[in-house]
């Protein structure tokens, strides 16, 4: 079984298959991912698990070539992965159409597999359906899971499986199979050029074959404007919409330039990219207030925390006039010597000191390669960060001591504003933080 990510076949006769194409690349099939079955399904006639699927590889390939780079390179643009029976806004199905291994054909028994990418690779995560949720299909699927993997091991996957439907149907003359292998072509023959584009736009969730019918100014930015593919340009286009997308990253042009922002010129702290970002984050946070003799205090300022990293001061630099509601502000070591965050200054004093916590994460673990942006994305910096400003500010282990003690003798509201007021965070904070620590009210 594949230690990262497979999809392997093997070619079955289905003589009652009507469609061509399907009666060619009818196959055994068996999808792993991390070195665990994606496939295991239930099987309702046998009343016994089976890990192999028994259906036409075609529709799956042809929906791979088609989402090949967003599958690769497009974060998931809520916390969790949304749930196709979900009420969901048009944005979301359209995210699903493009990740959800299950959209590929409605007629087939597939697993609700997702394919994304995290910021530091790509995420499968696969999810076991509802008992008797499907009683129309002859299974159901059982497991859960998410694994992260390397992105050219993801593709590496992929592509041996589409190379392997594509030589199938390559003597079968229908017009869907020359058009994936014409589109298959295209992306395994693209220059380093083309393949920056694709990238780009593939973060963006958009077909770059389809770059005729976007906004001018948008396609001159992906092909010209961007640069070189840097970690700072990745945050943007994984944060960003295409209606702002070219203003947004003018100001994010101009504040780099204008303080000089560079890569941190000392060796990065470890920033646990092998754990769950939440958890790296939780931990980093927890590290750096027993290093600083902070413990279970209220942090008085971020000073005492950045002393403690052994880091020049935090400069705040405020600019306003930025445009997008998901980027908010750009980290960096201006000329190399001062962590610095830029950005517009939230109105709350709450707001700005989770802001600029969350900054200092980025200064001190994830500017090894040049500087950063501050966003609203789902990838696993941007989710570390949050994670590291939360505890940093408002340490779980006080918060459940405070609670623990209350619990029963007053308001569950007045609790939360009474530690939001003692830590200086906001009181979504403090529930955030004791919700992550299994505390609810009438829990003690």
């Amino acid at each position: 079984m594949s230690k990262y990510l497979s999809i392997e076949c093997e070619w079955t006769e289905q003589p009652l298959a009507d469609d061509l194409l399907e009666r060619q690349t009818w196959g055994r099939i068996q999808i792993a991912a991390g070195g665990r079955s994606v496939s295991r399904v239930w099987d309702r006639e046998s009343q016994a698990e089976r890990v192999s699927l028994y259906l036409p590889a075609f529709p799956l390939a042809a929906w791979i070539v088609q989402n090949w780079w967003a599958l690769l390179y497009e974060p998931a643009r809520t916390a969790e992965v949304v749930s196709p029976d979900s009420l969901l806004l048009e944005p979301q199905r359209a995210w699903l159409r493009r990740h959800c291994l299950r959209s590929a054909e409605a007629g087939l028994m597939l697993p609700r597999m997702c394919v994304f990418a995290d910021g530091l690779g790509v995420a499968v995560a696969w999810f076991a359906d509802d008992f008797d949720a499907y009683p129309h299909m002859p299974g159901q699927f059982v497991e859960s899971g998410l694994v992260r993997v390397p992105t050219s091991e993801a593709a590496e996957g992929l592509h041996a499986f589409v190379s392997s439907v594509v030589a199938r149907v390559s003597s079968v003359s229908d017009e869907r199979a020359a058009r994936m292998a014409e589109a298959w072509k295209a992306i395994t023959a693209a220059s380093s050029d083309e393949v920056a584009f694709c990238r780009s736009a593939g973060r963006l969730g958009l077909d770059p074959y389809r770059s005729s019918q976007w906004d001018p100014d948008l396609v001159q930015l992906l092909e010209t404007a961007l640069g070189v593919e840097r970690p700072i340009v990745a945050d943007f286009l994984e944060a960003s919409e295409t209606a702002d997308a070219a203003e947004t990253w003018k100001w994010i042009s101009d504040a780099e330039r204008d303080q000089e922002l560079q890569r941190s010129p000392q060796p990065n702290h470890a920033r646990m990219s092998n754990m769950n970002p939440a958890a790296a984050g939780y931990e980093l946070a927890s590290r750096l207030r027993t290093t600083s003799d902070m413990h279970d205090k209220p942090l008085e300022n971020l000073e005492i925390a950045t002393n403690a990293l052994g880091l020049p001061d935090f400069a705040v630099e405020n600019r306003n006039h930025l445009s997008s509601a998901t980027v908010r502000a750009a980290v960096g070591w201006s000329r190399g010597k001062r962590p610095t965050l830029i950005g517009p200054a939230p109105m709350r004093e709450t707001s700005k000191r989770f802001l600029q916590a969350r900054g200092l994460y980025h200064a001190a673990y994830a500017c090894d390669s040049g500087p950063r942006l501050i966003t609203n994305a789902h990838t696993w910096d941007q989710q570390a960060s949050r994670a590291f400003a939360a505890e940093l500010l408002a340490p779980r282990v006080a918060l459940m001591d405070h609670a623990r003690s209350a619990a029963g003798s007053r308001d569950w509201d007045d609790l939360v504003k009474t530690l939001a007021d003692e830590y200086l965070v906001s009181e979504q904070v403090i529930e955030h933080q004791l919700e992550n620590a299994g505390f609810s009210p009438g829990v003690g």
